[in-house]
């Protein structure tokens, strides 16, 4: 992956903030999580990615509640609180994400959907 350029980010930044566009906030966020963990990125990036994923998930997102709750379940922010990422996974299985879907179904912790 490659680093997004400096006018794209504002672009996707400016759309998430002025028109409360949740995908794209999720798409900035999502930018500067791969871009850390590749290396391309410092640390306050993903931070801000947590940030951002925890905004558009209370917003009702359903992509970034799904990536908050594994953040949270899996403790990359380091937070770890998998009673709250699994309550965020399920929200984002209840608004029909598949990724969401597929992770509760074939993990073992406990859902209570089944």
């Amino acid at each position: 992956m490659t680093r997004m350029s400096k006018w794209n980010q504002l672009r996707l930044l400016f759309r998430a903030h002025v028109f409360r566009d949740w995908e794209a906030l999720h798409d900035i966020a999502a930018h500067y999580a791969s871009c850390h963990e590749e290396g391309l990125l410092p640390r306050r990036y993903y931070d801000k990615a947590f940030r951002y994923y925890a905004y558009g998930a209370k917003k009702g997102n359903a992509a970034c509640q799904y990536d908050y709750g594994f953040m949270l379940i899996f403790g990359d922010a380091s937070v770890r609180d998998k009673e709250r990422g699994l309550f965020w996974m399920e929200k984002a299985a209840e608004g029909d994400y598949l990724a969401a879907q597929d992770f509760l179904a074939n993990s073992n912790y406990p859902n209570p959907r089944r």
